[in-house]
């Protein structure tokens, strides 16, 4: 292209100064004046001729409000318009919109429509997209408060008053064994028994009705005061089957042994109830100490039969017509020789029992093969059949107290059902030789 033609290209592109301001000091030279108008010009557009259809009054339509805008969008498919938008361009443009069909999983829309026009009538000639109705306004249900299960209430207990309900059931005859301060198996099934005895609904819990039948748990403790005498009474028990025949009595080693048997209580909890103790397991002559108090009034109850449920390892009492009166954890014997199920009677009953030691009996212990006959061992609370001793009528079998009361449930005894003393004197006074006893897997 000859270089004034560009020139004049450039002069109806770029202006002068844009020109200067890129670099081009070159004068440029109107060449115009020589080119007919139709040639500078651009053509005019051509004029429209095809009518527009008429339009209806879009002052009828229902126009979402900007408050319902999400709610009204989020019901429609995905890449889709609102309903009275869609209608509006249809009618701009002159066409009908296809029947909406709602998409798969998608639910109609329940957005609330608002209109800034009173609703006008719907003739025959209005266009089809001007009949849609309005969905009507469905309000969400309210959500409803969720009200927390309430915990039972033997958690709500505090150590104290755990002792305290636990020395309910033992004055009640439905031992958890030791009063510990806390709700555990034995302590539960306590209370179950406790509960069906009464009528009430067995949950195994210390729940409203069952505080309401039994009472109050306040003044369920009582105070002792060591003595001189208490500390004469303490004994040192040789650990041979020997040693033991060669003293008078098989007492208590420490005071705080003593105590807690008078409450019938395990000895980690008589120190907690007694936090101003300083000296452990022997508090001196004059030392005051908080104990449950177990003493009842009420007379104990007769004993019709008697149930030794192996499995659970209780010990059920029933009286003439079937009622539970009284429940005792105990220990099962190792043997199970020693433990088939029977139906057996109470043969003879012993209060503070001696025990006749049979080496051939514990032919596990290296000391039985160096001791040629039986010894008698002492009575006392450390006794191997404790303070209580009920025989029955089948060889082998009989129903004691132990040396070890807070080991019952835990561990297999020797021979026999082992109880802790205070509920195997219980059990002694509320039998008569001759009480049907029926051992149960």
């Amino acid at each position: 292209m000859p270089m004034a033609a560009r020139l004049r290209w450039l002069r109806v592109l770029f202006p002068a100064g844009l020109l200067v301001l890129a670099g081009c000091t070159t004068p440029l030279r109107s060449d115009f004046e020589d080119l007919p108008p139709a040639q500078l010009d651009p053509a005019p557009p051509r004029p429209i001729t095809t009518p527009l259809p008429p339009v209806a009054d879009a002052g009828a339509q229902p126009q979402v409000s900007r408050a319902h805008w999400p709610a009204a969008v989020s019901a429609q498919p995905v890449g889709s318009q609102p309903p009275a938008l869609q209608s509006l361009n249809d009618l701009i443009m002159g066409r009908q919109p296809p029947a909406a069909e709602p998409a798969a999983g998608l639910q109609p829309p329940t957005a609330e429509i608002v209109s800034p026009f009173p609703p006008a009538p719907v003739s025959a000639t209005s266009p089809a997209s001007l009949q849609h109705a309005a969905p009507p306004r469905t309000l969400p249900p309210a959500p409803q408060p969720v009200t927390p299960a309430a915990a039972p209430i033997s958690t709500q207990l505090n150590f104290r008053r755990i002792i305290a309900l636990q020395t309910l059931l033992d004055r009640g005859h439905f031992s958890c064994n030791c009063a510990d301060g806390r709700i555990g198996s034995r302590t539960r099934a306590a209370l179950r028994a406790w509960q069906g005895a009464h009528g009430l609904p067995v949950t195994g819990e210390a729940d409203a009705a069952t505080l309401t039948k039994m009472g109050p748990l306040d003044g369920l403790m009582t105070t002792c005061t060591v003595t001189a005498e208490d500390h004469a009474a303490l004994v040192a028990i040789p650990k041979t089957w020997l040693g033991k025949s060669q003293i008078q009595r098989l007492g208590y080693e420490t005071i705080l042994e003593t105590v807690a048997e008078r409450g019938h209580a395990a000895q980690q909890a008589i120190r907690d109830l007694n936090p101003q103790v300083i000296v452990w397991p022997d508090p001196p002559a004059g030392t005051t100490l908080t104990i449950p108090d177990v003493k009842s009034s009420a007379p104990l109850p007769h004993a019709a039969r008697i149930r030794i449920i192996i499995g659970q390892k209780l010990v059920r009492v029933f009286d003439g017509v079937g009622q539970p009166v009284a429940q005792f954890p105990c220990s099962i014997a190792r043997d199970p020789q020693k433990r088939e199920p029977c139906e057996i009677s109470v043969a003879v009953v012993a209060p503070d029992p001696n025990y006749t030691f049979d080496p051939e009996l514990f032919s596990e212990e290296p000391e039985s093969k160096t001791i040629k006959t039986k010894l008698i061992i002492p009575p006392g609370p450390r006794n191997p059949v404790g303070n209580a001793w009920v025989g029955l009528s089948k060889t082998g079998y009989g129903l004691h107290g132990t040396p070890h009361p807070e080991d019952i449930g835990k561990t297999e005894s020797h021979g026999c059902f082992r109880l802790a003393n205070w509920n195997a004197i219980k059990l002694l006074h509320m039998v008569d030789i001759g009480t049907p006893v029926s051992v149960e897997e």
